[in-house]
């Protein structure tokens, strides 16, 4: 069930079938309860998840500030569910461990996959090919995202300069 999971999502594309097998045996399942907070904006974080069953929610602070007492509203952002071969955390497969860009919370009951970026990476070493695969994919993935993002400030820009005027 696990290497389906990996297989079936797009940043496995193309990666071969004992490096799947590898990189589910290195996985760890997790279980959240509906509204917990699988990883939280601001913190560290070193792992990738893989959706298995359920829905997450991802928000984002709308301030830059971290003052904690302030009553801080977060921006709804997107809604992924396994069926869509959701994953989250991609961001740390780039530099081992960064800071989360963003608040991932349980919908509904979740199953989750989780690999860390070190895991991946010794496994990946040792299959050039599906390396190259892996890489290719998730340079995708994340210029698609940068894509969303830089067309997101440029709405944002616009409706700020007119309110301005």
């Amino acid at each position: 069930m696990n290497t389906d999971v990996i297989k079936n999502s797009p940043l496995f594309e193309n990666v071969s079938d004992e490096t799947v097998r590898l990189l589910a045996d290195s996985a760890r399942e997790l279980s959240y309860s509906s509204g917990y907070d699988i990883v939280k904006d601001g913190e560290m974080g070193n792992c990738l998840y893989l959706l298995k069953s359920g829905t997450v929610s991802i928000t984002k602070k709308l301030t830059m500030l971290d003052d904690h007492d302030l009553d801080v509203k977060d921006k709804e952002l997107k809604h992924m569910s396994a069926d869509q071969h959701a994953f989250f955390g991609e961001m740390v497969i780039c530099s081992g461990k960064d800071v989360r860009s963003a608040t991932v919370s349980s919908v509904t009951d979740c199953e989750l996959l989780e690999l860390s970026s070190e895991d991946i990476n010794k496994i990946l070493e040792k299959d050039p090919k599906s390396s190259a695969a892996f890489y290719k994919n998730l340079a995708n993935m994340l210029t698609k995202r940068l894509r969303k993002s830089n067309t997101d400030v440029l709405k944002l820009t616009t409706a700020l300069s007119l309110a301005l005027e």
